[in-house]
C-alpha cells in the first residue's frame, strides 16, 4: 500500500527510488541500488523507523537554507571573477521575499517555482516612467541564477542531483529590442550630452563594445603609437580578451588621442568624468570613473527629440548594423563587437523595416528585369509565339 511507502524507477536509471511519509510530509530518496530486494529492505526500515519517530533526514536539501545557497553562489562568483554579483543581490531579494530567506531548499519545488513565476508576473516595475510586469526574459534570468545556486551546492557535495528541482525556463515570445540610432540621430544626441560624456558615447557608437568594456578601459590597455587597444578578459563578459587595431584615420583613435590630451595622470581609466565644480565655474580635472549616467542620457534623448527608451546598449546594436551596412564580413564584425556566436550577433544585427522594404524592392526589380529580358529574347527567337 502507498501508505506503507513504495518503490519506483525513473526513466533511464536502473536504480530504485523510495517514496514514504514522515509526519505527513512525502519524501522521495534514491535507494542507490538496482536490486529491488535490497531497496525493499531499505523501504521497510525507513517506514518502520518513521512510525516510531526515528528517522534520518531524507534529503540534504532540508539542511540548507536559501540564504546559504545564495551565499555559496556569491562565493562561487567571486572565485570565478564573475561580475554579476550585483545581479545576485537583486535576484536574492525577489526569491527570498517569496520563499523566505530561511526557507529550506526542500521547499523550492517545481510547483512552488511555477507559483513564483505567476507571482512575479503580477508585480509591476517602473521602466522609463511606465509600470509593467517584468519580462519573461527577466524572470528566466532569475530562475537560471537560482538553478546555478543549486548546482554550486551539488558541486560542493552539499546537495545531491535528486535535490535539484525542475526549473521550467519558459521560452520567451518577446521580440528582441529593435532600437537603433542612425548616424544623424547620434549627431543630435551627442551634442546634447555633457562634454565629459561626448567621447565615451562616441566610443560606444563607433566600436560596438559593451558599456562596461568602455568604462573599464585603462591606459595600460592602449597603444597610441601603434594604434591599438585591448579589452582585458577580466573586463569582458565572454572572458576572452580582444585587441582592436586602428588605422590613422579611425575615429576611435581620434577619440583616444583627445582623451590622452585631457588625461589625469593620477587615474588609470581612459574615460573619466570631470570633477566637482569650482568657485570660478570651472571643474576639477577629470577624476571620476564613468558610473551611472542614466539621468544625463535620458535628458540628452529628450533634448535631441529622440526616443527616451533608447539605452546605451542600443549603440551596440546600431554598431552591428553599421558594420553590416559598411560591408564588413560577419567574422570580422564579430571580432569587433566581441560576439562569440552567429546567433547572438544576429540578435544585434537586426534589419530595420525600411531596409527590408528596400531589399524587397531591389529583389523584385532584379527579378522583373530578368524576366522581361528573357521574354524579349524569346519573342525575338520565336516570333511565332506572338499573337
Amino acid at each position: 500500500m502507498k501508505g506503507d511507502g513504495y518503490l519506483y524507477q525513473r526513466a533511464g536509471s536502473p536504480n530504485w527510488y523510495i517514496g514514504y511519509s514522515v509526519n505527513g510530509i512525502n519524501k522521495q530518496i534514491s535507494a542507490k541500488t538496482a536490486d529491488k530486494e535490497v531497496a525493499q529492505k531499505q523501504l521497510r526500515k525507513l517506514v518502520g523507523d518513521a512510525a516510531v519517530g526515528i528517522f534520518e533526514v531524507g534529503s540534504k536539501a532540508e539542511r540548507v537554507t536559501l540564504a546559504q545557497a545564495f551565499e555559496a553562489l556569491e562565493t562561487d562568483y567571486e572565485a570565478n571573477d564573475n561580475r554579476s554579483s550585483r545581479l545576485i543581490v537583486r535576484v536574492k531579494q525577489h526569491v527570498c521575499s517569496f520563499f523566505g530567506e530561511n526557507a529550506k531548499l526542500s521547499k523550492v519545488t517545481k510547483t512552488r517555482i511555477q507559483q513564483y513565476i505567476a507571482h512575479r508576473r503580477t508585480q509591476l516595475v517602473k521602466w522609463n516612467g511606465d509600470e509593467k510586469p517584468p519580462s519573461i526574459a527577466t524572470i528566466n534570468g532569475e530562475l537560471r541564477l537560482l538553478r546555478r545556486a543549486f548546482n554550486v551546492l551539488v558541486e560542493a557535495k552539499r546537495l545531491s542531483h535528486d535535490d535539484v528541482p525542475h526549473f521550467n525556463i519558459e521560452v520567451s515570445k518577446e521580440e528582441p529590442r529593435k532600437n537603433f540610432v542612425e548616424p544623424a540621430d547620434f549627431a543630435k544626441l551627442v551634442e546634447c550630452l555633457p562634454n565629459d560624456l561626448k567621447d565615451p558615447a562616441a566610443f560606444l557608437y563607433h566600436s560596438g563594445c559593451r558599456v562596461n568594456e568602455m568604462a573599464s578601459l585603462e591606459w595600460r590597455d592602449v597603444d597610441l603609437e601603434n594604434g591599438s587597444f585591448t579589452f582585458r578578459r577580466e573586463n569582458v563578459k565572454t572572458k576572452e580578451a580582444r585587441t582592436i587595431l586602428l588605422s590613422d584615420d579611425d575615429e576611435l583613435l581620434a577619440i583616444l588621442k583627445r582623451q590622452a590630451a585631457r588625461r589625469n595622470p593620477d587615474r588609470a581609466f581612459v574615460f573619466l568624468r570631470d570633477g566637482r565644480k569650482l568657485d570660478d565655474d570651472t571643474r576639477e580635472m577629470p577624476s571620476e570613473p564613468i558610473g551611472d549616467i542614466r539621468k544625463a542620457w535620458k535628458n540628452a534623448c529628450k533634448l535631441a527629440g529622440l526616443n527616451e527608451r533608447l539605452t546605451r546598449h542600443d549603440f551596440r546594436r546600431s554598431a552591428a548594423r553599421n558594420f553590416a551596412r559598411a560591408g564588413i564580413p560577419r567574422e570580422f564584425a564579430k571580432k569587433l563587437t566581441g560576439h562569440k556566436t552567429d546567433s547572438m550577433y544576429e540578435r544585434y544585427n537586426i534589419t530595420a523595416d525600411e531596409e527590408l522594404r528596400s531589399a524587397s524592392a531591389q529583389a523584385s526589380k532584379y527579378v522583373s528585369e530578368r524576366i522581361a529580358a528573357a521574354q524579349q529574347k524569346q519573342r525575338e527567337e520565336r516570333p511565332e509565339l506572338l499573337n
